[in-house]
């Protein structure tokens, strides 16, 4: 048997595993553009684009540029968690279908390749 190949950073639509999630709603998704040198989605409430450069196993977020709606509190907790990625350094890793990223700080998360 042979193992299957790492899905690509770019171009994959990542969903984020946020806790709490009912039903795929407040789904978060990512997509990482190697030409543009950007991660763009949307969070559990809002849309997000940002600068993203990846090197050596990091990925630097810019700071993010997002729409402005509010949803309910579990939701919000849930993008603010994700929000505190961008605007720094994070370690990534894909292991078969699953992009895990860990801020300096210690946060992880963690997202699956969409189909």
């Amino acid at each position: 048997l042979s193992r299957s190949q790492d899905a690509s950073l770019y171009g994959t639509k990542w969903t984020v595993d946020t806790p709490g999630q009912r039903g795929g709603k407040g789904r978060a998704v990512l997509t990482f553009d190697q030409d543009a040198k950007t991660v763009s989605g949307r969070l559990p409430c809002n849309r997000v684009n940002a600068d993203a450069t990846v090197s050596d196993g990091r990925i630097t977020l810019g700071a993010p540029s997002t729409t402005r709606m509010v949803c309910e509190g579990s939701l919000m907790d849930a993008e603010k968690r994700i929000l505190g990625l961008f605007g720094g350094r994070a370690e990534y890793r894909i292991d078969h279908e699953t992009l895990t990223l860990t801020s300096e700080d210690g946060t992880t998360i963690r997202a699956v390749a969409g189909q």
